[in-house]
């Protein structure tokens, strides 16, 4: 199919493979929906009903749902998921990728580019096999901990607070004053500084959970 395609519905499932151009519209508050083999744009906007994206490649690529679970996977452009309870799963994602949920969990595993995104009450585990800065990041839980596993060879500033959890780091940071802060920190935990050469800034925020920054291969 080389040509734009927009479905709509009320209920029923929707299903959508190889779409070669022009990119897919998705509508439906209740339908479990499913994209695969998609080049170009794509806005899903689903409710209560799972969705299912896979193989897609786009400049933008919005899903937004309410309750229903989100599965992407060997996803590539300018990605941002909206949920309010339906957790999110992404696995080999690669780009922008952005997030902003309520009472959701985050887990995204294999992937590459750029990661930044809130939740409110969920974790947040992330595996990062490449880091590319696009800009300042932000990593965010209100209640939930979070867990995020770099590259070997990340470089960049670091802000890392866990009011009344701990934080873990596993890398080195050069603090303000060079003197080198390893390991953890004590409760109200708090890194900042600079790994390595330094570059944009990497902020994770937990309010009441812990963080962990891991070194990965």
């Amino acid at each position: 199919w080389n040509a734009a395609v927009d479905a709509r519905n009320s209920s029923g499932p929707i299903e959508i493979e190889n779409v070669k151009a022009g990119g897919v519209s998705v509508l439906c508050p209740s339908c479990p929906i499913r994209l695969a083999h998609i080049k170009g744009p794509v806005r899903c906007m689903g409710g209560s009903g799972s969705i299912l994206l896979s193989d897609v490649e786009g400049k933008n690529i919005y899903v937004e749902t309410t309750s229903g679970a989100v599965k992407a996977s060997r996803i590539q452009g300018e990605q941002l998921y909206v949920t309010k309870t339906g957790a999110l799963q992404g696995r080999e994602l690669d780009g922008s990728i952005e997030f902003q949920a309520q009472d959701a969990s985050i887990d995204i595993v294999e992937s590459k580019g750029f990661l930044s995104g809130k939740t409110v009450s969920g974790n947040i585990a992330a595996q990062m096999r490449e880091w590319r800065f696009l800009d300042k990041a932000v990593i965010e839980s209100t209640k939930g901990s979070i867990r995020l596993e770099l590259p070997s060879d990340f470089t960049g500033d670091v802000d890392l607070h866990a009011p009344v959890g701990k934080v873990d780091m596993g890398f080195g940071v050069e603090s303000l004053e060079e003197r080198p802060v390893l390991g953890t920190a004590k409760p109200p935990g708090r890194v900042t500084g600079r790994v390595r050469e330094g570059s944009e800034l990497l902020k994770i925020f937990s309010g009441k959970g812990n963080i962990q920054v891991v070194k990965g291969g």
